[in-house]
């Protein structure tokens, strides 16, 4: 399980509202909303939510400055990038949009933000810095649950009522 099949998991068993940021962030062909900021500002103004997002600059302190706890699948490197192609190659092979206006195609493996490439090159960078982050004073207020391990994941998640189209 990813993020966002996590994130919506941890919702259902809550009965919280999940929010798929990357919905927010991303236009037809990738192009970053002009209105997400506001647009995610306003989905996380009620008193309780989930979401999805390891965090774009230009919201993580927004996002981590409202929520109480934070839920960080820290799964290892190789786990998290086969993963990424898993889903790439399936989204390539069922032309799926993503996000509405958003489809894999071959040549998009080069794009800076693609799954597959951050998965090879960032992995060890985003763990430093959510470490850094987290030891920062205004994220004490942070229940933070570090998910390292797919036996991690299920045990967080219990039995599993239902299944997830993702």
């Amino acid at each position: 399980m990813g993020k966002t099949s996590v994130a919506m998991t941890l919702a259902a068993h809550q009965g919280l509202p999940h929010i798929e940021v990357d919905r927010m962030y991303y236009g037809p062909g990738y192009a970053t909303r002009e209105d997400f900021v506001p647009q995610l500002a306003a989905a996380i103004a009620d008193e309780c939510w989930c979401l999805d997002d390891f965090g774009a600059p230009e919201s993580r302190d927004l996002i981590w400055q409202r929520a109480d706890t934070l839920v960080w699948l820290d799964l290892p490197w190789g786990v998290a990038f086969v993963r990424a192609v898993r889903r790439t190659w399936r989204r390539l092979r069922t032309d799926v949009e993503l996000i509405p206006g958003c489809r894999e195609s071959w040549l998009g493996w080069g794009r800076p933000y693609h799954p597959v490439r951050l998965a090879l090159t960032s992995h060890r960078r985003n763990r430093r810095e959510l470490e850094r982050r987290l030891a920062q004073p205004e994220y004490e207020h942070l229940s933070v649950i570090r998910l390292r391990s797919r036996r991690e994941v299920e045990e967080l998640l219990g039995p599993k009522p239902y299944k997830l189209a993702v």
